[in-house]
C-alpha cells in the first residue's frame, strides 16, 4: 500500500511539473517578456523539479559529516563533459553559496537562464551508472518512460526566457519570492549569469574604446555609459552594505578590546601592589641576611673550637656505620634464605601438582579397565550360555538324526556345520581367556603403580612440613637477631646524645676562655699603636720641610725645559709646513692630470649617449606611425564586417524562413544518420534550418552584433562567415572569422583573405567533441591576432609570424590593457594539472645548441617553460612544432618567484597553434627582469598526448657606437 501510494504522489508531481511548464511557456508567449522570480509558475516549478530530484536519493556525505544533495550529483555526471561544465564552474565561483542545496538551486536557475535544462538532464539521465548509484529504484530517473516524459516536457522551456539573478538571494534558505533587480535590461555585470571564459582579443578592445571617442552622439555610445553607471551604483550598493557588516564588526571588536584592556589594567595594578610587596620583602630578607652574617661568624669562631670534639664524634659515626652494613649484611642473607625456602615450596607445591594429576589419570584408566573387564566377562557368560543351547541343540538333533538316519542325509551336512561352529565358538572363549589374564596383569601393574605414587606422594607431605616447620624457626631467630639489633641502635643512639651535650659544654668553656686571651692581645695592640703614631707625627714634620726645598728645585728645572721645548717645536713646525706644501703641490698636479682625462671620456659617452637617444627616437616615432595606421585600419575593417555581419543576419532570416523543416519530414539525423527516438532528441539549425542530432548540432555562434549565441550545425559553423576583401594603401587585409591555422601560417595578404572550408575534416581529439564557449573566444581572439599579423609582416619581416608580431608589440608595462585577458591563462596556472616543468636561465640557453629538445604533454595536462632573466634588452626567440596534432601556446610574465599568481601579466594570450603542419616561430623583447614564462596547453584534448620539438635563443641588444660617422 506503502508504495503504491508512493507512486501516485510521485506521478502527481509529475503532472503539477508538466502543468507548470505549459503555463510558464504561456506566460511567456502572453507577455512577450523574460520570465522574473516574481512569476508564481516559476516558484511552482522550483519546487515540483526540486521534490523530483530528491525524491528516493540515497543518503551520502563528505568527509566533515555535510549531507551531499542533488548538486554533488550533477558534478559527478557533468564535470568531465566538455560544454555541460561551465554552469558547475560558475556555481562553483559564488562565494555566498556554502550548502551543496544552494549550490544546486543556482545550478538550475543557471541552466534555465541559458536554456540548456533539458539537455543537461538528459546527459545526467543518460549515464545510468551514476544515476543508479545516486538514486534507489523506485526513482523516476531509473525509469526509462518517466525520464522521457519529464525531458519531452523540460523541452518545451528551451525557447522561453528567463531573467534571474545570481546573486542577491539566500538560496541555501529557500527558493527566491520575489525579483530584486529591476535593471536586467541595461545588462547590470553584478548579477549576470557570465561562466569564467576566455576573454575577446585586444584588438577589438582597442576598436571599441577608439571609436567610442571617434562617434560620441551614437545612441549606442550612451546606452553603454547608462550601463556602465548604473553598474557601478548597484557595485557600490553592494560595497556600501558589505561596509556597515564590516563597521559592526568593528564595532564590536573595539569594545571586546575596551573590556579586554579594563581587565589588563586590573592586572598591571595588582603586579604593581605585588611588586611594592616584593621589595618590602627584599628589603627586610637584606636584613635578616646581615643579621645572619653576623651570626654565621660567630658560628664559625665557635667550629673552630669544637674541631677536637667532632673527631670523637667522627669515631663514634663509624662504627654505627659498621654496625648498619653488618646488620643489612645479616637481613640479605636471611632474605635469600627465605627465598630458597619459598622456591623450593613452589617446586614441592608444583610437584604435588603433577603427582596429583597423575594419580588422577591412573584412576580413571582403572576405571576404564574395569568397565573393560566387566564388558569381557558379560561376553563370557553370554558365549557360555550359548555354547550350553548349542551343546543342548547338538545332542538333540543327534539323536533325532540318529533316529532318522537313514531317511535324513542332508542332517549330517548340518551336523558338521554345528561341529564347526562349536570349534569356533571354543577358538573365541580361549582368545577370550587370554585377554582376560592379560587384562589382570595391567590392573596388577596399576595397583603397584598407584600404591607406588601414594607412598611418594606421603614423603613429599612429610618433607614439605619439615621445610615449613624450618622456615617457621629460622624466621623467629631473624627476628629475635633483629630485635637486638634495634636494642642495641637505641642504645648507641643515648651514648650520642649524651656526647653532644658534653661537647656543648666543652664548647662554651673553651670559647669564655679564649674571649679573655683576645682582650688581653687587644689592649696590648693599642698600647703600640700609641707609640707608632708619635713616632709616624715626627717623620711628617721632617718630610714636610724636604718636600718644599724639592718643588723649588723642579720649578726651575721645568722654567728651563720649556723654553727649550717652545723652540724645537717651532722648528718641527716649520719642517712640516714645507712637507705639506710640496704634497699639495704634486696632488694638485695629479688631481689636473685625471681630470683632464675624466673630461675627454664624460665628451665621447654624451656623443654617443646622444647617437643612441637618436636612433631609439626615430625607432619609436617610426613605431608611433605604424601603430596609428594600424588602428586607423582596424576602425575601418570592423565598421566594414558590421555592414556585412548585417547583410548576412538579413540573408540568414530570409533562407531560414524558407529553409525550416518541420519535425514530421525527417526521421534521422541529416550528418550521422541516427534515428531520432526519445533518448535522441531533434534540433533545428538557426542558420539553415535543417534538423540534426544533439551532438551533431551543438555549435553555438553569434549570428548579430549585440546578440546572444544560437546553435548551428558543423557545416554552418564551419563555413566562412565574413571575409573582407578590401585592401588598404599598405595593401593589408583582414579576416574577421577563420580557421585558427592561419594564425601562424606565413601566407601571402591574397591568399590569407579566404577561409578554407574544414567540414569535411575529423575533430582534432575525438568523434563527438563538443565545442564550448572558451573554444569560440579562442577563435575569435586568434583571428583578431591573425590580422594584426598581416598589418605587421608587410611593414617589418614577413619570416617573423603572428606571435612574434603580437608578443613585440605588448610590453610588461602595458599591463592595463592585459588584464582582460588574463584570466584563462592564470587560472590554467593556479588550477590546472601540470606535466612537466623545465626551468632554464639566459646562460643555458647561449648554450642550447642547434638541435631540438622534445616536450611530452600527456592529454589534459599543460607543461611549462619559465626562463629567469636579470638583464634588460635580451630577445627570446622560439621555434616550436607538434606531434600528432596542435597544441595551445602562451606566453606569461611574472616579476619574481614569490610574487602571486594573481599579478602576473599575460605577454601573449592562450593561442591554438597548428604546430603539426608547420613550424610557430616567435620572439620576446625583455624590457623587465623577472621569469618569462612559456606554456604549452594541452588540456582542451581529452584522449591525445603530444611530443613538442623546441629550439630557443636569447639575442643581445646590439649597442650603435657612432663609428660609421664622420
Amino acid at each position: 500500500m506503502a508504495a503504491t501510494s508512493g507512486e501516485s504522489q510521485l506521478q502527481r508531481i509529475i503532472r503539477d511539473l508538466q502543468d507548470a511548464v505549459t503555463e510558464l511557456s504561456k506566460e511567456f508567449k502572453e507577455g512577450g517578456e523574460p520570465i522574473t522570480d516574481d512569476s508564481v509558475n516559476l516558484q511552482k516549478f522550483s519546487y515540483k523539479l526540486e521534490y523530483l530530484l530528491q525524491f528516493d536519493q540515497k543518503e551520502k556525505n563528505t568527509l566533515l559529516g555535510n549531507r551531499k544533495d542533488y548538486w554533488d550529483y550533477f558534478c559527478d555526471c557533468l564535470a568531465k563533459v566538455k560544454g555541460a561544465n561551465d554552469g558547475i564552474r560558475f556555481v562553483k565561483s559564488i562565494t555566498e553559496l556554502r550548502t551543496s542545496l544552494g549550490k544546486g538551486r543556482a545550478f538550475l536557475r543557471y541552466s534555465l537562464v541559458h536554456q540548456r535544462l533539458a539537455d543537461t538532464l538528459q546527459q545526467c539521465f543518460m549515464n545510468t551508472k551514476v544515476t543508479s548509484d545516486w538514486y534507489y529504484a523506485r526513482s523516476p530517473f531509473l525509469n526509462s518512460k518517466m525520464t522521457s516524459d519529464i525531458v519531452g516536457q523540460l523541452y518545451e522551456l528551451t525557447d522561453v526566457q528567463f531573467d534571474l539573478a545570481s546573486r542577491g538571494y539566500d538560496l541555501d534558505a529557500t527558493w527566491p519570492a520575489f525579483a530584486r533587480r529591476t535593471l536586467s535590461s541595461l545588462g547590470s555585470s553584478a548579477y549576470l549569469w557570465k561562466p569564467p571564459s576566455r576573454s575577446s582579443s585586444m584588438s577589438s578592445l582597442v576598436s571599441n574604446y577608439l571609436q567610442a571617442q571617434e562617434f560620441p552622439s551614437s545612441p549606442d555610445a550612451n546606452s553603454s555609459l547608462n550601463v556602465e553607471h548604473l553598474e557601478g551604483f548597484e557595485e557600490m550598493r553592494v560595497e556600501l552594505d558589505q561596509a556597515e557588516l564590516r563597521q559592526r564588526e568593528l564595532q564590536d571588536r573595539i569594545h571586546h578590546l575596551e573590556m579586554e584592556n579594563q581587565e589588563l589594567q586590573a592586572a598591571v595594578s595588582l603586579q604593581k601592589e605585588q611588586v611594592q610587596l616584593e621589595k618590602e620583602k627584599k628589603n627586610n630578607y637584606s636584613e635578616e641576611n646581615s643579621r645572619l652574617t653576623k651570626m654565621i661568624t660567630e658560628l664559625q669562631k665557635q667550629c673552630e673550637v669544637s674541631h677536637s670534639t667532632q673527631s670523637t664524634v667522627h669515631d663514634l659515626q663509624k662504627c654505627l656505620q659498621s654496625l648498619e652494613l653488618n646488620a643489612v649484611e645479616q637481613q640479605k642473607e636471611y632474605s635469600t634464605k627465605l627465598d630458597q625456602l619459598i622456591t623450593n615450596k613452589e617446586d614441592c607445591a608444583s610437584k604435588l601438582q603433577v603427582l596429583n594429576q597423575e594419580l588422577e589419570t591412573s584412576r580413571a584408566s582403572v576405571s576404564m579397565k574395569d568397565l573393560c573387564i566387566d564388558e569381557l566377562k558379560a561376553k563370557l557368560s553370554s558365549t557360555e550360555l550359548k555354547n550350553l543351547n548349542l551343546l543342548a541343540k547338538v545332542d538333540a538333533a543327534l539323536e533325532e538324526k540318529g533316529q532318522q538316519a537313514t531317511a535324513h542325509c542332508d542332517s549330517a551336512l548340518q551336523i558338521r556345520a554345528l561341529l564347526e561352529k562349536l570349534q569356533e565358538t571354543e577358538k573365541e572363549k580361549a582368545d577370550m581367556q587370554r585377554l582376560n589374564d592379560e587384562r589382570a596383569s595391567q590392573l596388577k601393574t596399576a595397583r603397584e603403580e598407584l600404591q607406588l605414587k601414594e607412598e611418594a606422594q606421603k614423603e613429599l607431605e612429610s618433607r614439605y612440613n619439615r621445610l615449613t616447620a624450618d622456615s617457621k624457626e629460622e624466621s623467629e631467630k631473624l627476628l629475635g637477631s633483629l630485635e637486638t639489633m634495634a636494642k642495641e641502635m637505641d642504645a648507641l643512639q643515648k651514648d650520642l646524645t649524651l656526647k653532644e651535650k658534653e661537647m656543648a659544654e666543652l664548647q662554651t668553656q673553651a670559647v669564655s676562655e679564649e674571649c679573655g686571651k683576645v682582650t688581653e692581645r687587644l689592649e696590648e695592640l693599642k698600647r703600640q699603636q700609641r707609640a707608632t703614631e708619635e713616632e709616624i707625627a715626627e717623620l711628617q714634620a721632617a718630610n714636610t720641610s724636604l718636600s718644599r726645598k724639592l718643588d723649588e728645585a723642579r720649578e726651575q728645572l721645568s722654567e728651563s725645559e720649556s723654553a727649550r721645548l717652545q723652540k724645537e717645536e717651532e722648528v718641527t713646525s716649520l719642517r712640516e709646513l714645507l712637507a705639506r706644501i710640496q704634497k699639495e703641490a704634486d696632488e694638485a698636479k695629479e688631481k689636473v692630470l685625471d681630470y683632464s682625462e675624466k673630461l675627454s671620456k664624460v665628451a665621447a659617452d654624451k656623443d654617443s649617449n646622444d647617437q643612441k637617444l637618436f636612433a631609439e627616437l626615430d625607432d619609436l616615432t617610426r613605431t608611433k606611425q605604424f601603430l596609428e595606421e594600424r588602428l586607423i585600419e582596424l576602425i575601418r575593417d570592423k565598421d566594414a564586417l558590421w555592414q556585412k555581419s548585417d547583410a548576412l543576419e538579413f540573408q540568414q532570416k530570409l533562407s531560414a524562413e524558407q529553409k525550416w523543416q518541420g519535425d514530421t519530414e525527417v526521421n534521422h539525423c541529416l550528418d550521422c544518420q541516427r534515428e531520432f527516438s526519445w533518448m535522441v532528441r531533434r534540433h533545428h539549425c538557426r542558420m539553415c534550418g535543417r534538423i540534426f542530432c544533439y551532438y551533431c548540432c551543438n555549435n553555438y555562434m553569434v549570428t548579430k552584433p549585440g546578440g546572444k549565441k544560437e546553435r548551428c550545425c558543423r557545416a554552418c559553423f564551419n563555413k566562412p562567415r565574413v571575409i573582407v576583401d578590401s585592401t588598404d594603401d599598405s595593401g593589408s587585409s583582414a579576416n574577421q572569422e577563420g580557421s585558427p591555422a592561419s594564425l601562424e601560417s606565413p601566407v601571402s595578404p591574397p591568399e590569407r583573405a579566404f577561409v578554407a572550408n574544414e567540414a569535411s575534416k575529423t575533430p582534432d581529439d575525438a568523434a563527438f567533441d563538443i565545442i564550448t564557449d572558451e573554444e569560440l573566444c579562442q577563435v575569435q581572439e586568434s583571428d583578431s591576432l591573425h590580422s594584426e599579423s598581416q598589418m605587421e609582416g608587410e611593414s617589418m619581416d614577413q619570416s617573423v609570424t603572428d606571435l612574434n608580431s603580437t608578443c613585440n608589440s605588448s610590453t610588461v608595462d602595458e599591463s592595463e590593457e592585459w588584464q582582460v585577458a588574463q584570466d584563462a591563462e592564470i587560472c590554467l596556472l593556479k588550477s590546472g594539472e601540470i606535466m612537466i616543468k623545465v626551468p632554464l636561465t639566459v646562460e643555458e640557453i647561449l648554450n642550447f645548441g642547434e638541435s631540438n629538445r622534445e616536450l611530452f604533454i600527456k592529454s589534459s595536462t599543460y607543461s611549462i617553460i619559465p626562463i629567469t632573466v636579470t638583464e634588460m634588452g635580451l630577445t627570446i626567440s622560439w621555434i616550436f612544432s607538434s606531434d600528432p596534432k596542435s597544441i595551445s601556446f602562451s606566453v606569461v610574465y611574472q616579476e619574481s618567484e614569490d610574487t602571486p599568481l594573481d599579478q602576473c601579466k599575460v605577454l601573449i594570450p592562450m593561442t591554438r597553434c597548428n604546430s603539426h603542419k608547420e613550424t610557430i616561430r616567435g620572439q620576446v623583447k625583455v624590457r623587465n627582469p623577472g621569469i618569462y614564462t612559456l606554456i604549452f596547453d594541452n588540456t582542451f584534448s581529452r584522449f591525445i598526448s603530444k611530443r613538442v620539438f623546441y629550439h630557443l635563443t636569447v639575442e643581445r641588444p646590439v649597442i650603435y657606437d657612432g663609428s660609421d660617422f664622420p
